[in-house]
């Protein structure tokens, strides 16, 4: 990795780049579903979300947190 000065690494080091590149590689049919991309998590929609999802950051591995919505 010290040597090898490929730009695609940053590009796969992010989640969400990664998800374009994939994309527009083999298409995003073999992708999960997207429900939202944010920088402020304010303005996620929680009450359009499904009842069971997940929350991840763009960059770190290993770092989710399963959410279940609360029923009403």
């Amino acid at each position: 990795m010290v040597f090898d000065r490929n730009p695609i690494w940053t590009q796969l080091q992010d989640k969400h780049a990664a998800r374009e590149y994939v994309e527009a590689r083999i298409g995003g049919d073999v992708l999960p579903r997207l429900y939202w991309v944010t920088k402020d998590p304010s303005d996620i929609p929680f009450d359009t979300l499904p009842e069971r999802f997940a929350v991840k950051p763009s960059q770190g591995a290993g770092w989710y947190h399963r959410c279940a919505r609360r029923r009403a």
